[in-house]
């Protein structure tokens, strides 16, 4: 009988491998042929254990040789599997099948994942064999070396002279452990071959890689392609649609509250529509792993919607306009004024005073504000550019850019100054250029100008300034000057003077306050009045 199973293995083996060698054909019919003798002695051994059984009748033989079936049993089973394993190349039969279950969600969708995890499982199917195979060879080396020592040392104890009981007993222990050794080095060798089977027919990293390259390109790429294609051409023509459509049509500045329900909802069915077209492409090209992937990201997607419903009825009263912040109104966004344009999903803000005064922002960070109707004539920014402005703490300069981010003002000498946005306005800008300015001053005579300093001293002064400021480059730009007594101060007699222009003159700001103290000065030599300093008064104390 065991000649005929050879036999047929050696045919059955030559088969299925065609293998030209003659050398790795006998070698492959020779551990085959091991493995079948491996596994009928272990049959043997399971049915005289099961013999003595049924004859013992003492409890504690009894549980000595359930212990040796169950061991001999794994043992058989073993070596079954390395016979199966070695004829099949470690192709895996089984298949799991549970009719009768009720429905449980979470098993429903790890069957949905199966197909994701068996291309990731075929993808690492080779190094888990490899890997396997490694494993088993380091435990049988190792059970190899073990069962090696015993013997010795048991064939070492059989040497001596024995009692006939004990050299039974001794005998019956090299059999076993010599049965284990053999079965040990059979599965061993097995495992050897094998690992260097697939280890030495391994193609290289190139070949493989253009191989994996290629095919992934004919096959999942090409699905991949389809799939993105299919829903970025539903997403495109339903964004284009509306405009082909109602292309000759006037559209309103503001869409109307059920124009906005009806924008709302088509832009919903647009997206569910896509994701149908992505899935059908899916379906039709037969890629489960995708549409396993594709399914729990929907799931996750819908799950995620559901967890924030708050959230969401905020944004969608944004949306049709019905919220704290609406369209064509004025808010504040980060210190800045803005002019709301267009609430969507990217919602966009627009201050034309600003260079580069379009941006857009999320609509989450729009659900904080607050938007309020304005006037026409409020401004948007105090100042445009090239205009001249006048900060609180008395800087000077012209405004070279405004944009959301900053403002650069030119300082005296072309200096470039840089201040953030927001903290320019904080700084309360006044703008000279935009509808003109005035300039203050306050200048002092001697008190020996006391009899005249009501009537004819101002008319002097006014008289001589207003000449003097009509010859300079401003003086076209010159509107009004006024000079009236302000104060009788403690040494002397201060008169306020008045200068406006228009805004054309803001570039001479900082010229004509220094002009106007020296024309006064002028007229003073011109008219030989005493410009008082101030003086110090000592008591002398009575003694």
């Amino acid at each position: 009988m065991r000649y005929f199973i050879s036999i047929f293995l050696c045919f059955f083996v030559l088969s299925v491998y065609g293998q030209t060698d003659r050398q790795k054909s006998v070698e492959i019919v020779e551990k085959l042929t091991d493995l079948q003798n491996s596994i009928e002695l272990s049959a043997d051994r399971i049915n005289n254990l099961m013999a003595q059984l049924k004859q013992s009748i003492d409890n504690n033989e009894k549980n000595l040789i359930q212990m040796q079936l169950i061991e001999n049993r794994d043992n058989l089973k073993q070596l079954q599997d390395s016979f199966k394993t070695f004829v099949t190349g470690g192709v895996d039969f089984s298949v799991k099948e549970d009719m009768n279950k009720k429905f449980d969600w979470q098993k429903e969708l790890v069957e949905i994942v199966q197909p994701l995890i068996g291309e990731l499982k075929d993808i690492t199917n080779k190094p888990r064999q490899i890997a396997k195979l490694k494993q088993i060879i380091t435990t049988q080396e190792i059970q190899v070396k073990k069962h090696k020592r015993a013997l010795d040392n048991a064939h070492a104890i059989a040497k001596f002279n024995l009692p006939s009981s004990v050299d039974t007993e001794v005998d019956s222990i090299i059999e076993n452990h010599n049965r284990k050794y053999l079965d040990a080095k059979r599965i061993y060798d097995v495992a050897l071959f094998k690992f260097k089977e697939k280890t030495t027919d391994a193609e290289s990293f190139l070949e493989s890689s253009n191989r994996k390259i290629k095919k992934f390109i004919q096959g999942r790429g090409l699905t991949l392609f389809l799939s993105a294609m299919s829903f970025a051409t539903i997403m495109v023509m339903s964004y284009f649609l509306p405009k082909l459509i109602f292309i000759r049509r006037k559209q309103r500045k503001i869409l109307g509250f059920y124009q906005r329900i009806g924008k709302l909802v088509y832009q919903g069915v647009s997206v569910l529509l896509a994701m149908v077209a992505l899935l059908m492409v899916l379906y039709i090209r037969n890629d489960w792993a995708l549409m396993g992937l594709a399914i729990i990201f929907i799931f996750l997607m819908a799950l995620g919607l559901k967890n924030n419903v708050p959230k969401y009825l905020s944004d969608i009263k944004l949306l049709l306009n019905i919220s704290t912040v609406r369209e064509k109104e004025r808010v504040v966004y980060q210190g800045i004024p803005w002019r709301v344009e267009k609430i969507g999903f990217f919602t966009t803000l627009i201050n034309p005073q600003l260079h580069g005064g379009k941006i857009r922002i999320y609509l989450k960070d729009l659900a904080k504000m607050h938007s309020r109707r304005y006037n026409s004539k409020e401004p948007w920014f105090p100042c445009r550019e090239k205009e001249f402005v006048l900060l609180d703490d008395d800087t000077y300069g012209k405004v070279v850019v405004a944009s959301p981010e900053s403002v650069l003002l030119q300082g005296y000498g072309g200096s470039i100054m840089t201040y953030p946005t927001a903290i320019f306005l904080e700084k309360r800008p006044l703008n000279l250029s935009e509808l003109g300015f005035s300039v203050r001053t306050v200048f002092g005579v001697d008190y020996a100008l006391q009899q005249e300093s009501t009537t004819s001293v101002p008319k002097k002064l006014e008289k001589y300034v207003k000449e003097q400021i009509l010859k300079q480059n401003y003086g076209k730009f010159f509107e009004t000057l006024k000079i009236k007594f302000d104060t009788a101060n403690s040494s002397s007699l201060d008169y306020f003077i008045f200068a406006k222009f228009t805004g054309e003159a803001a570039m001479y700001y900082r010229d004509i306050q220094r002009d106007l103290q020296k024309f006064a000065t002028e007229c003073c030599n011109k008219y030989n009045w005493t410009i008082p300093f101030t003086q110090l008064t000592l008591h002398k104390a009575e003694q």
